[in-house]
């Protein structure tokens, strides 16, 4: 994947305070077809 951009989805802990990732989203186009492509993935947090 040609990648063009990718966004972030954040879940808001208490007031605001411990942020965290929900997922990415990438955003591009397919190496050999030339088709645009969307991929999720899905941030597991560590703790």
């Amino acid at each position: 994947m040609y990648l063009d951009k990718m966004s972030t989805q954040f879940k808001n802990g208490i007031f605001g305070i411990n942020v965290k990732a929900k997922y990415v989203l990438f955003y591009g186009e397919d190496y050999n077809s030339a088709k645009p492509v969307i991929e999720k993935v899905i941030v597991k947090n560590l703790q």
